[in-house]
């Protein structure tokens, strides 16, 4: 039996890209049987309640988070080169990349609310799985040479 990381449960089957798809669409099976030491987990990983939270990065390290959010804000500025809808597109193609529910989020808002369309926000999902998959293939070829070298 081989564990599927991208199915969250014990897979059987070869490779199997339909079965990955398959058990995505069984979330509710897949994040409610995932244990840890024994304990199930959360019925999910990521909670709008974590935001909360942020207030205390805002405390703990203050530096820190203060630059942060400076830098964040530079998203979505108005008056540079890039206009507002473009820059809410590669906000979403980034959050999508870097998997990050929230990001994702605020960003499709934010660029539909630019004037993006559904499709465009397709095509930046697609542009970003994409790339993904370059840098697996890219890194794909790290391996080989390090394969050869050992």
């Amino acid at each position: 039996m081989r564990w599927s990381a991208l199915a969250g449960r014990p897979s059987t089957e070869g490779p199997g890209f339909a079965m990955v798809v398959t058990c995505w669409a069984d979330q509710e099976y897949r994040l409610n049987h995932l244990t840890r030491k024994g304990t199930a987990l959360a019925n999910h990983y990521h909670s709008a309640e974590d935001l909360q939270r942020l207030a205390e990065f805002k405390e703990l390290a203050p530096q820190e988070f203060q630059a942060f959010a400076r830098f964040d804000a530079t998203i979505g500025r108005e008056g540079g080169a890039i206009d507002q809808l473009h820059r809410e597109l590669i906000a979403v193609g980034v959050a999508i990349s870097s998997q990050c529910p929230y990001c994702i989020q605020v960003h499709v808002t934010h660029a539909k609310k630019a004037g993006a369309t559904k499709a465009q926000i397709a095509e930046a999902a697609m542009i970003a799985a994409g790339l993904g998959a370059g840098a697996a293939v890219t890194h794909g070829t790290m391996a080989l040479r390090i394969f050869d070298e050992a």
